[in-house]
């Protein structure tokens, strides 16, 4: 059985800096991947490789930028992150996807909290979407 999750939010008001909250599961599988009471954190808890899809449309108050990026441990992940320009009141969407490998060590927790942070000007999120999926 594959280890997946899906989990939405819907009309999220948003500052900078303020991790996303996946309000809403779409689809989840019991085991290796699960979103808490804290919607914002998704944890993974099997060692293994994860692929991470991450897609939001958002419409900022005034003009500047809709971002998002992934933080695994706490620790900013560079290459899972994105940033679109927008004007007062116009929506702009972004997406990364990138895979996360969770290895059993020494003094690690076997639980991995994932968040995904916004960037960018205060506004709505009207749509933002995470996929997680065990691949290997």
């Amino acid at each position: 059985m594959i280890a997946m999750l899906q989990a939405y939010t819907v009309g999220q008001s948003i500052t900078n800096g303020a991790n996303i909250n996946f309000n809403n599961s779409a689809y989840e599988t019991v085991g290796a991947v699960e979103r808490g009471t804290d919607t914002s954190v998704i944890t993974l808890h099997k060692a293994g490789v994860y692929r991470i899809d991450f897609n939001a449309t958002g419409v900022t108050t005034d003009a500047g930028t809709v971002g998002a990026q992934l933080y695994v441990r706490n620790v900013a992940q560079p290459e899972a992150q994105a940033t679109a320009t927008t004007a007062a009141g116009a929506s702009a969407s972004i997406s990364f996807s990138t895979l996360v490998n969770v290895v059993p060590s020494a003094g690690m927790p076997n639980a991995v909290p994932l968040v995904v942070r916004y960037s960018g000007a205060d506004g709505t999120l009207t749509v933002a979407d995470i996929i997680v999926t065990k691949v290997a």
